[in-house]
């Protein structure tokens, strides 16, 4: 059985070659989010950062890391940042886009 870290590092890997972001992004696995948080993504000057709580499995977490990822596609602009809604329509879209990638291509590989 692989890792969880191993998992989702692959996956970050064909996410990065994939789907590229206007900004750098980092991904990391934490215990330091509340456990109700699945995932976070904060920008820190001009980097993103993806923070997944390592609590959930490892299902939960691809699912997240999608998710938080589609936020790194469509991070605005800094000075659009505090007049955007947390999930625009340009969100969904990624996010769909993303999933139907995801999980399309793992049917595949069935």
């Amino acid at each position: 059985m692989r890792s969880k870290e191993k998992a989702l590092g692959e996956m970050v890997g064909r996410l990065r070659k994939e789907w590229r972001t206007p900004h750098p992004v980092r991904v990391a696995l934490t215990t330091g989010l509340p456990p109700q948080v699945k995932g976070t993504c904060t920008r820190n000057g001009r980097t993103l950062h993806i923070h997944l709580n390592s609590r959930f499995p490892l299902y939960v977490l691809q699912e997240v890391l999608l998710h938080e990822w589609a936020h790194a596609i469509t991070w605005p602009h800094a000075r659009l940042e505090r007049h955007q809604p947390m999930h625009p329509d340009e969100w969904a879209l990624a996010y769909g886009r993303l999933y139907r990638w995801w999980y399309d291509e793992e049917e595949e590989e069935k």
